[in-house]
């Protein structure tokens, strides 16, 4: 039995934490092989029905649904750029953090803690493609109205939700959309903004009481960065360190990248980001550290050799030189 036949059994036959545990362990395969592109068709064949069928499974726990929601959007986000493969798979996603739209009254979800984590994880799975998709191609969606794309308030009104991991998911998921719409049009959207900055101006500044402290620490900083790029098209900047390099996160398509990526990878993010030539990639790293240092090497190794060279032909022009000299004086 090999690893990918075991993974699949896991999903397909486990049950809770053995299904979770599998699906994690699929963006970490699809990462360590560094973009091959045999292995990437192979594994998406195998294992994403059986993603899809568990994700889909109201029997099966919030959390194994929640994982097989994020190594879905990770395994197509690495193995496929097709818009038509990933919109299929946006709307499935999409049909699942439904669950934390408005109710038809107007009022938020009743979802549970739980129910609505696995909402939070199928967002940013939907909005970790969102990043494949060209803007072009979703102004077009979007202004069609042809339900590929849920409405702009819908999501809105997953602002309301009760839990801080669909309100940030939420927030951050509209921020991406603005960004790639507004490289396309400028004008994009323009007639939502002011309810968009309206709505994000409340969670920035929110005081409640009822919610955690730590809980209003995290939605002001993040709600913060949110209005500000609403109102100001200004994106947050963040510099990620690693060895002697630094990874600059200057738009929320990227931040939201590294973000997913992390979360896959944990402490072995930065590990990675040094040695993993697939990831650079993905990341526009550029060639890792040491291949630049050894071209450098090689580089400043030939211009001392050309030196050297030069060196040696001007010596032996001056001896000659001199020796004509010698010869006319005697």
């Amino acid at each position: 039995m090999t690893l990918l036949d075991a993974i699949e059994k896991s999903i397909k036959k486990g049950k809770g934490a053995e299904q979770a545990w599998a699906a994690r362990i699929i963006p970490l395969l699809v990462i360590q092989l560094e973009g091959a592109e045999e292995d990437m068709n192979e594994m998406i064949r195998v294992l994403k029905p059986v993603l899809l069928a568990t994700a889909l499974d109201g029997a099966a726990s919030y959390d194994a649904r929640a994982k097989c929601c994020q190594a879905l959007g990770l395994l197509n986000f690495l193995g496929s750029d097709d818009v038509g493969d990933l919109l299929p798979l946006m709307k499935t996603f999409e049909g699942i953090f439904a669950g934390s739209f408005l109710k038809g009254d107007n009022q938020p979800s009743s979802a549970n803690a739980e129910a609505a984590a696995m909402h939070s994880a199928a967002l940013s799975a939907w909005a970790l493609l969102l990043t494949q998709i060209p803007s072009g191609d979703l102004v077009s969606l979007v202004n069609s109205n042809n339900q590929m794309i849920p409405s702009i308030r819908k999501l809105t009104g997953m602002l309301q939700s009760p839990h801080l991991d669909v309100r940030m998911a939420a927030g951050e998921t509209l921020a991406l959309i603005l960004e790639s719409g507004r490289s396309h049009d400028e004008d994009f959207l323009e007639p939502d903004l002011s309810d968009l900055i309206e709505a994000t101006q409340k969670l920035a500044t929110d005081a409640h009481k009822y919610r955690a402290k730590r809980d209003r620490k995290v939605q002001r900083a993040t709600f913060r960065d949110v209005h500000r790029y609403l109102e100001e098209d200004i994106s947050p900047e963040i510099t990620i360190k690693f060895g002697k390099e630094t990874l600059l996160l200057d738009t929320w398509s990227l931040h939201h990248q590294y973000i997913c990526l992390r979360n896959a990878l944990g402490f072995g993010m930065n590990v990675h980001l040094a040695e993993n030539g697939f990831l650079r990639d993905v990341l526009a790293l550029g060639a890792k550290l040491d291949e630049l240092e050894r071209n450098a090497k090689a580089a400043k190794a030939e211009k001392k050799f050309i030196n050297a060279a030069a060196f040696k032909a001007r010596t032996i022009t001056r001896g000659k030189n001199r020796d004509k000299r010698s010869a006319v004086i005697n």
